[in-house]
């Protein structure tokens, strides 16, 4: 494990990342495979490195590099969807974050540790690290093999929910989803918490982070995606929204990873 800054100029600024390695990886460059993951500066609170290990131990892992982007105070604008600003004009900058994950972040872990390419490329996040993460594989399809979305913040909304809001047009990713004309190619994990939250927008006796994710599942399987092969959704009954929660789920995804 260690920390390195890339400066990028799709962003105009220095990114930290946070590289996980295993010790073994020059002699399994064929089938290293490289997770990209959102909000890195949290890796100590999900106990990152302790999952790893452990998984790895229990020979439930693929030869994994981790690469853990740290967000800073541009957070809400490079995790929005990109092209498309919320109700509160944030996600100025999610385009360049993604041309930065797809362009200069990837090849540079791949020569900081020695090899060509990758096998595969995954993305996860948290809460709006998640919304960023699955509209970067949404777009970049041919690119990412998976995305993971823990949390997710799919209300994120065109309109405020006093100015005539409703779910059926305003929740910017479902939108995206829906309009999307040719199935991208991608498996996806999906996670919720039934404690995640207390708002029910449209009382139905779901909370949104729930409501928002299923809807979303409903609509990538009305594209074509199917159930427990392309899409794998885990509601934990005591989650919440935090990283207690996430680190307890997390070596399940990384197991998940396994057998994609």
């Amino acid at each position: 494990m260690f920390v390195f800054n890339i400066f990028s100029k799709f962003l105009k600024r220095q990114i930290t990342v946070e590289l996980f390695v295993p010790h073994d990886a020059a002699s399994q460059e064929a089938q290293l495979e490289l997770l990209v993951l959102n909000d890195g500066q949290d890796t100590k609170s999900l106990n990152l490195l302790s999952i790893l290990h452990n998984v790895y131990a229990e020979g439930q892992m693929k030869p994994m590099v981790i690469a853990a982007i740290y967000a800073d105070t541009h957070r809400l604008d490079d995790y929005g969807v990109a092209g498309i600003l919320d109700y509160k004009k944030r996600g100025k900058t999610a385009r360049q974050y993604q041309l930065f994950i797809v362009n200069e972040l990837i090849q540079f872990v791949a020569a900081k540790i020695k090899i060509s390419n990758f096998k595969r490329h995954h993305i996860a996040g948290f809460s709006m690290g998640a919304l960023s993460a699955f509209d970067t594989a949404w777009k970049y399809d041919t690119f990412f093999y998976s995305a993971a979305c823990f949390s997710g913040s799919f209300w994120w909304r065109s309109l405020d929910l006093n100015d005539g809001y409703n779910d059926h047009s305003h929740r910017i990713m479902l939108e995206r989803v829906k309009h999307t004309l040719v199935k991208p190619k991608l498996k996806i994990w999906f996670q919720t918490g039934q404690l995640d939250e207390t708002h029910d927008r449209n009382e139905n006796g779901l909370i949104d982070s729930i409501d928002d994710t299923t809807d979303l599942i409903q609509l990538l399987v009305n594209k074509g995606f199917r159930m427990h092969f392309d899409i794998y959704y885990r509601e934990v009954e005591d989650g919440r929204h935090n990283f207690e929660t996430w680190s307890l789920i997390f070596p399940e995804y990384l197991i998940w990873l396994n057998y994609i």
